[in-house]
């Protein structure tokens, strides 16, 4: 269902498996953007691009260059609104430590943290590959 899609496109594991796949020494180490998309392919589909699909990869991967907006460094106020926020979240944490005896805490995924930066421009392909029929569905 549509929900489904809207969910994993916006998880932080599919964020997640998008970055570990660009930093496979395949991808990372390939010696030019061609070599990139193949190792790509290789890893998600298990075969070699089409010439078409070379082609709207280096489309997409030059408008993402484009029209990604630099990313500013964080100012001495983020760090200090992060710092009071995870002082809250680990005040909770305690108190919650408190109730869970009572029964009265939620269960809570205790997984790992996912990185919430901005994709690069071939972390979003993959992604978007990712999320693709083919990458999906099984023939």
């Amino acid at each position: 269902v549509p929900q489904q899609a809207l969910f994993l496109m916006n998880s932080a594991m599919a964020v997640d498996v998008a970055r570990r796949i660009i930093d496979r020494p395949e991808v990372e180490n390939a010696p030019d953007n061609l070599g990139r998309i193949l190792a790509i392919y290789r890893v998600i589909f298990q075969r070699d691009p089409k010439p078409d699909e070379i082609r709207m990869a280096l489309h997409f991967v030059g408008n993402e260059i484009t029209n990604t907006v630099a990313t500013s460094v964080p100012t001495e106020q983020d760090k200090k609104i992060a710092s009071r926020k995870m002082e809250r979240e680990k005040m909770k944490a305690q108190q919650g430590a408190k109730n869970r005896y009572r029964g009265m805490e939620a269960i809570k995924n205790k997984g790992e943290v996912v990185e919430r930066a901005p994709l690069t421009p071939w972390e979003t392909y993959a992604q978007a590959l990712l999320l693709s029929n083919e990458a999906a569905y099984v023939n």
